[in-house]
Formats: C-alpha cells, sequence, structure tokens
C-alpha cells in the first residue's frame, strides 16, 4: 500500500489528466492520418469508385447527383468518366469512401 499526501496525489492525478490529454491528441492525429491516407490520390473512374463502394455504377451516378454543381465548378463534366485527383477526394470525402491500404 502507498500512501501519498495531498499534494503528491494532486500531481498525480494532473499528470494522468495531462496523458490522457497527449493520447486523446494522438488519437486525432492518428484518425486524420488515417483518413488523408485512405482516400487515393490519383484520376479514378466513376466505375471503379462505384466498386468500392460495392455500389453499381447507376447507383453511383445518382449518389453523384447532388455533388454535380461542386465537380462541375472543379471542372469536371457531368459526362466524364474519369475524375481528376482533386475531384476522387472531394467524392471519398463527401461519400465517406475509404480505400484499403497498398
Amino acid at each position: 500500500m502507498v500512501i501519498l499526501s495531498n499534494h503528491q496525489f494532486q500531481e498525480l492525478v494532473t499528470a494522468v489528466e495531462t496523458a490522457q490529454s497527449i493520447i486523446s491528441k494522438a488519437r486525432q492525429v492518428a484518425e486524420l492520418n488515417y483518413h488523408f491516407v485512405s482516400y487515393p490520390d490519383r484520376t479514378m473512374s466513376k466505375a471503379e469508385l462505384a466498386g468500392l463502394l460495392g455500389v453499381s455504377p447507376r447507383k453511383f451516378a445518382s449518389m453523384l447527383h447532388p455533388l454535380r454543381e461542386k465537380l462541375r465548378e472543379m471542372g469536371v463534366s457531368d459526362k466524364a468518366k474519369l475524375l481528376p485527383p482533386h475531384a476522387v477526394l472531394y467524392v471519398c470525402k463527401e461519400l465517406n469512401i475509404t480505400t484499403p491500404h497498398s
């Protein structure tokens, strides 16, 4: 059994709270890094993205419908079969698509 003074106990509580804060921040950074590396940084076809979601290309097209204005602003036409990397990143974030790590 360890007996601590009130001052020692308060220092221990402060140290534990600091450690918990550091762990929480590390977890947030790890999650951010996971999401960053889980998005592809290359041109991808709409069919490839549909496959990552496990839906048909037709269903994927309907899922893209609400995003079409932003995609147009990015220079992606509605009929484009390939999406440039910046558009792939946007679509992945909006539709919660993550890719397996290579």
